[in-house]
């Protein structure tokens, strides 16, 4: 399947996350899972980093593919073990 040039810039999901979970004032935190994304749109697999010691998390991402939106929901234990992924076509 070919790539499309998406119409606005594409900082990567890695960028976006960084964005989405800010790192907290007088801590390190280092993204310690990746997550296997399929878009709903398109079918195409890309990687997502996560860091599950931020907890339950619901966001929008666009797949690096096609640019088309999902949310993703990503359940997380109170132990940081991820328990579930979520993805819906926006």
């Amino acid at each position: 399947m070919s790539q499309r040039a998406c119409s606005r810039p594409n900082f990567g999901a890695a960028a976006r996350l960084a964005f989405a979970f800010p790192a907290r004032l007088g801590t390190t935190s280092a993204v310690n899972d990746a997550l296997s994304i399929e878009c709903p749109h398109c079918g195409e697999s890309f990687s997502l980093a996560f860091d599950a010691a931020e907890g339950s998390a619901s966001f929008v991402i666009d797949c690096e593919v096609c640019c088309r939106p999902m949310t993703l929901a990503v359940r997380v234990s109170n132990d940081g073990e991820i328990e579930g992924l979520e993805i819906e076509a926006e």
